[in-house]
């Protein structure tokens, strides 16, 4: 379960920065990141993106920057959710 817990720890601070940074008008035309989910407890296509590759660099220790990101997502943002993930 410990395994469990971690991974939620890292994946709620990736989301944390990532609303910081909307907040900011950081991620282009997201203001928080609840735009991110499709509902009050389903991500969307952009949440299941940052959580993917939170996954990746947390189990693997892979960085995903530069890696593709979803049909309708700025490169800018995704390049910014991706050094997110991969710093946190």
């Amino acid at each position: 379960m410990a395994i469990l817990e971690a991974f939620a720890f890292l994946g709620d601070q990736v989301f944390y920065q990532l609303d910081l940074l909307a907040q900011q008008g950081q991620l282009g035309t997201t203001t928080n990141i609840e735009q991110w989910y499709s509902d009050d407890f389903h991500m969307g296509e952009f949440g299941k993106y940052a959580s993917s590759i939170t996954m990746l660099a947390a189990l693997y220790g892979q960085s995903p920057v530069g890696l593709p990101a979803p049909a309708g997502m700025d490169p800018g943002v995704a390049a910014v959710v991706q050094q997110t993930a991969w710093n946190v």
